[in-house]
């Protein structure tokens, strides 16, 4: 009888229970996730214009440095009271909300206009929704 085994098949590892879980995980969060990572990239900009350090970050926060560490690494939940102290430790605004228009972090979106001045890993642009 002929093998009918892919060569691929022949070397492949089953995937484990956590890494399945782990990509199940990441399916299921992926919305508050890509925002939270937009939000770490946007405190990482602020830190760097203040030429802060994040052990300075975490003195004004009165957290840990560790806790900082986690929020940069973009995959903290992070609730209203903890950005609010970001927010008042960094003296910037990360999220507005005007009325009945919210920001929303999926209308962010990278500008790639000629003469706009920026970071330079990008300058952004946020769009308010009604």
């Amino acid at each position: 009888m002929t093998d009918k085994i892919s060569p691929i098949q022949r070397i492949a590892i089953p995937m484990s229970d956590a890494e399945a879980a782990e990509i199940r995980n990441i399916d299921e969060n992926a919305s508050w996730m890509r925002r939270s990572m937009h939000l770490a990239l946007e405190i990482r900009r602020q830190l760097r214009r203040r030429n802060m350090t994040q052990k300075q970050l975490a003195d004004l926060m009165g957290v840990t440095p560790a806790q900082i560490t986690k929020i940069l690494g973009g995959r903290e939940n992070l609730g209203l009271k903890t950005i609010s102290k970001i927010e008042d430790a960094l003296g910037c605004e990360l999220i507005s909300v005007a009325g009945n228009q919210t920001v929303s972090y999926m209308d962010i979106a990278p500008v790639q206009a000629v003469g706009m001045v920026g970071e330079p890993d990008g300058q952004y642009v946020i769009s308010l929704q009604k």
